[in-house]
């Protein structure tokens, strides 16, 4: 092995091991501080979402005085309907435990009773947190908690919230909430370790693949030296013939000379020879192409007076090494050229000796090697620039023959499916795959060889299916690459799992649902008046029928005029009930959860039961609703019950609109149309419209412009949601003192990609 195939190997090795170190740090700094970032804000939508929903007994807890023990505290009637209230926001996450602080530091509530009635005026948390700042820490497992006075027995993410009735008003108190990360904390160091893990077994193999290029690079500068060291010899022997021949033929000198240095100008070098100051007594006039000075220039100057001083303590250092009677080959140094660059240089030589035997100079042969130090710079340089790119893939990488044999694999692979990396290395590829591509693998890869046809070469990112060892499928996306390594043609695959996104779209699309239904009861609720005043009329009539009845029982009296009155007040009651029970069907319909499947709807229908229900509503009363349905809108796959909830959003929000402006003035227009593929719904209404700071972040979660805890601000967006899962679009047009305008447009066989909620 050469010198420099031993200081490439430790320089990259060195370099290597620095990498994954690196990469491992950054990857864990990165996940906490998200980790961290993600967990405040959860905590911080927690804290308002509490103190907007339980504001009067919020108010009432934090009026709550010291000194108190938590006993007393705890008989307290406001902390027992906190212990009640409190309950339900944080079932099914990872709060193990939430505290509620007096501006003057007194723990007025806390999940843990034991801690009631505490003075935290001194807490640093609680201090900042009075100030209008959201303060957090990670407290980690058997780490002692100054708060409370106890060692951890997990990781926890504590974080204290400023309360406020509104944004910009002043801090009643501070929540301080803790949450259970040690789940999340333990999934980042395996991801830490995968990482390192991931990037040590890439980087070796492109580290494998830059050795055997170094090696051949190497192997062919040797050559070039043979070559050299060749041509020297020649040269060598053509001297020593000259030498003989000028004792034997002085007449010929002048030829012979001639010849020589047409031989050293052939060969791409030029030749030189020193005496024994190290002085330049030869130069053949090839140096001028390599330094640019002629070689009157250069006679009786040393070569070290050309060269850089570290160049020159380097050369002689080695000259010094390998003797001065000894001779020495492709000793590397760099030169100053005429116009002021440096120019890298190969030189060998040999001693001369005179006639004593003593060393009286040296002659040899240099050569340029800048267009071969360049080429090696710049291939470093780009193999540093692929490793680079390499070390950041996180995803498994599989590379395979084209035979469909798998030659390397990282260990995300081995991961994912469940296989040592040893086990799946020389196994067919189909060996990943579930049925139906398993038996199939074989023929696409035959038919893509043969006519270059591919299902997934060159498509970008494909949505299949693995097969784990234990024979447990999993989702996953495939993107393969072709590549010619030696003239072999070998296919890199990119797999990343997609198991934790598929289980994130349900969850996302199950709290969607359940939202949607709280937002569906929270409209009960304001519908609750309008419904009160509506049973009340028949109630009232059927009492007044009930009380005839009896007077006339009372009576007595079985004439044909008594008969006719009891029917009348008998139909009369009868008719109150239908009346009655027709008002309960309307409410359970619409409060009930529906299925959620997609199936044949008809949107007019719709339409006319979201009408019915809102005329209990007193907001819809007081303006003038138009309704234009055209019975040539076809019927569409979707959710009633959803597309239901996007109706009466959107018609609400109009009436909340049209609030407090002239009756002549408050109108709402419902109308459906049919579209080329499909059907258009637009709700229109007359009143204060949206400037376009507000028209930019209608649809933006939790945004909202009603006052006095009306709304959460998710009507619109839930709707753009809702809109969107069925492959429809929603828009806005809205002038400020005019009005807005929202259109829906939905396709009629639409049809939810496979693996989305519906």
């Amino acid at each position: 092995m050469s010198a420099r195939m031993r200081r490439f190997l430790l320089v990259a090795s060195l370099g290597l091991v620095a990498t994954s170190v690196a990469i491992a740090a950054l990857v864990r700094w990165f996940s906490v501080t998200q980790l961290e970032a993600l967990g405040v804000a959860q905590h911080e939508v927690l804290a308002r979402t509490l103190s907007a929903t339980q504001h009067e007994l919020l108010v009432a807890l934090l009026a709550l005085r010291g000194p108190a023990d938590a006993a007393t505290l705890a008989a307290r009637p406001e902390v027992a309907a906190a212990r009640r209230a409190y309950r339900d926001p944080i079932r099914g996450m990872q709060v193990v435990r939430i505290k509620l602080y007096t501006p003057e530091g007194l723990t007025v509530y806390s999940t843990d009773e034991d801690q009631l009635g505490e003075d935290a005026s001194d807490n640093v948390g609680v201090l900042e947190s009075m100030q209008g700042h959201t303060v957090s820490k990670i407290v980690h497992k058997d780490t002692f908690n100054l708060t409370d006075g106890v060692v951890e027995n997990r990781n926890l993410l504590e974080t204290y919230v400023p309360v406020r009735a509104h944004a910009d008003e002043a801090v009643l108190g501070v929540f301080e909430l803790y949450s259970d990360v040690t789940p999340l904390l333990e999934r980042i160091d395996v991801t830490q370790r995968e990482v390192v893990a991931t990037v040590a077994l890439v980087s070796g193999s492109f580290f494998a693949l830059l050795v055997v290029l170094f090696r051949r690079n190497d192997a062919a500068l040797a050559r070039e030296q043979a070559i050299s060291s060749q041509h020297l010899q020649a040269v060598e022997t053509a001297r020593g013939e000259l030498e003989q021949r000028v004792a034997e033929r002085t007449s010929e000198l002048g030829e012979s000379e001639q010849r020589f240095r047409d031989v050293a100008n052939a060969s791409g070098e030029y030749i030189w020879q020193t005496d024994h100051e190290g002085r330049y007594t030869f130069l053949t006039p090839r140096v001028e192409s390599v330094l640019g000075y002629g070689v009157d220039e250069l006679l009786g100057r040393r070569p070290t007076e050309l060269m850089p001083d570290t160049d020159v303590a380097r050369v002689r250092e080695r000259l010094r090494t390998w003797g001065s009677d000894q001779p020495f080959r492709d000793l590397e140094h760099r030169s100053y050229h005429k116009d002021g660059r440096l120019v890298w240089q190969s030189v060998s030589g040999l001693p001369v000796l005179d006639e004593a035997g003593r060393v009286c100079g040296y002659r040899g042969a240099a050569r340029d090697i800048t267009a071969l130090k360049r080429s090696v710079a710049e291939l470093r340089e780009s193999e540093d620039r692929l490793r680079t790119v390499m070390d950041s893939v996180l995803d498994g990488i599989v590379l395979i023959d084209d035979a469909g044999r798998i030659e390397l694999c990282n260990r995300s692979v081995a991961r994912l499916f469940g296989r040592p990396v040893e086990e799946m290395v020389g196994q067919p590829v189909e060996t990943l795959m579930p049925e139906p591509h398993r038996s199939r693998h074989h023929e696409y890869l035959r038919r893509y060889l043969e006519t270059g046809e591919g299902r997934v070469i060159g498509v970008g990112g494909r949505e299949l299916e693995g097969l784990r060892a234990d024979g447990s499928r999993f989702p996953l996306e495939l993107a393969v690459g072709e590549l010619r390594l030696d003239d072999a043609l070998k296919f890199v695959g990119v797999i990343r799992d997609l198991t934790e996104r598929k289980h994130a779209e349900r969850e996302l699309e199950l709290a969607r649902s359940q939202l949607s239904h709280r937002e569906k009861m929270a409209a009960i609720g304001q519908l609750a008046a309008g419904i009160v005043h509506e049973v009340g009329n028949p109630v009232a009539a059927i009492s007044g029928a009930i009380e005839v009845l009896l007077a006339q029982r009372a009576r007595g009296g079985e004439d044909r005029a008594a008969r006719e009155l009891e029917e009348a007040n008998l139909r009369l009651i009868e008719a109150q009930v239908h009346r009655l029970a027709g008002i309960g069907r309307e409410i359970a319909e619409f409060a009930g959860p529906q299925p959620s499947e997609r199936q044949l709807v008809d949107v007019n229908q719709l339409a006319r039961s979201a009408v019915a229900l809102l005329r209990y509503d007193p907001r819809v009363r007081s303006v003038q609703l138009e309704v234009r349905l055209d019975p040539a809108v076809p019927a569409i796959r979707g959710s009633a019950d959803q597309l239901t909830q996007v109706l009466l959003n959107l018609l609400l929000n109009a009436a909340d609109a049209c609030e407090g402006l002239p009756s002549a003035r408050t109108h709402v227009l419902l109308a459906t149309a049919p579209d080329r593929d499909g059907v258009v719904i637009e709700v229109r209404d007359t009143g204060a419209g949206m400037d376009s700071e507000t028209l930019a972040r209608a649809f933006d979660a939790f945004y909202t412009t009603k006052s006095g805890g009306r709304g959460m601000g998710l009507g619109l967006s839930m709707c753009h949601r809702i809109v969107e899962h069925h492959g429809g679009t929603c828009s806005l047009r809205s002038v400020a003192g005019e009005g807005t305008t929202v259109r829906i447009h939905l396709p009629g066989d639409f049809d939810p990609p496979e693996g989305v909620a519906t």
